[in-house]
């Protein structure tokens, strides 16, 4: 469920941060094997200056987009399966038809996964994210699967502030499944009443049986595992770095070097709250 990387560089935009994830899908889609394809992660990475971090000086990835790709192969596959299942919830009467990708504006989900028909798709980042994301897909001629739909809703992550009303605005039920997908926090400077906030609005909104999955920035394992119990989600903690769990994509030097809280995913079910 969380992922507790190494703490941000000071004054990181969530554009710059954005861009830094579509720059990691791009790379991950120039391997000889790649574990995703995003056809849109080159003109979005483009909207910004090139990284300098993406390479190591071995020619392989580096640590922070290895990263990147890991989490993103885990999160897309955990979001497919779930979507696949049927009857998660017979008091809730369907399936996982509600997915929340919270954090990343440019998240190109919505376009290059294949949707079950009837999803209905959030967004929840920061406008400017939404603003410049929606220019470069409108030119790319990025359309959403045909019988799904996808809603942008604005937050403001790094202040803290609520979005749960806004989410209710935007159609969300929250007497319904849902998917929350966490990815894009890491960079924002979230501090842990920060972290609090958006999981209040979480655990708020999901339904009994629903899950949330992604990562946690600047929290260590143990930390992370303290707020699953805190906001009752029934989950754990997966490092990156073992071969079970990286899909061959951690840097070779640091294998099993690697601290655990400093490089996690993983997933949780809002199943011990109440709906």
């Amino acid at each position: 469920y969380a992922s507790a990387l190494p703490a941000p560089a000071q004054g990181v935009r969530p554009l710059d941060l954005s861009r830094r994830l579509a720059r990691s899908r791009q790379l991950e889609g120039q391997q000889p094997d790649p574990l995703f394809q995003d056809p849109y992660a080159s003109a979005l990475a483009a909207t910004g200056p090139q990284e300098q971090h993406e390479a190591t000086s071995s020619g392989g990835l580096s640590l922070i987009t290895a990263q990147d790709i890991i989490a993103t192969k885990y999160m897309d596959e955990t979001l497919m399966n779930a979507l696949a299942a049927t009857s998660v919830n017979r008091i809730n009467k369907g399936d996982y038809r509600q997915v929340v990708l919270l954090g990343d504006g440019m998240d190109t989900r919505p376009w290059r996964l294949m949707w079950p028909e009837g999803t209905l798709i959030f967004s929840v980042a920061p406008g400017e994210c939404h603003e410049l994301a929606e220019a470069v897909l409108r030119q790319e001629g990025a359309r959403v699967q045909r019988g799904c739909l996808l809603r942008r809703v604005n937050a403001d992550l790094q202040a803290g502030t609520s979005f749960e009303a806004e989410l209710l605005r935007a159609g969300f039920q929250g007497d319904k499944l849902s998917v929350w997908v966490l990815q894009g926090l890491h960079g924002l400077e979230l501090g842990v009443p920060q972290l609090q906030s958006i999981l209040v609005d979480v655990t708020n909104l999901a339904a009994f049986n629903s899950l949330v999955l992604g990562e946690l920035p600047g929290v260590s394992k143990q930390q992370a595992d303290s707020l699953l119990a805190e906001f009752g989600l029934l989950g754990a903690v997966l490092p990156m770095d073992l071969p079970e769990t990286s899909y061959s994509r951690w840097p070779a030097a640091e294998a099993g070097g690697a601290d655990a809280g400093s490089s996690s995913v993983g997933s949780g079910e809002a199943g011990s709250r109440q709906g």
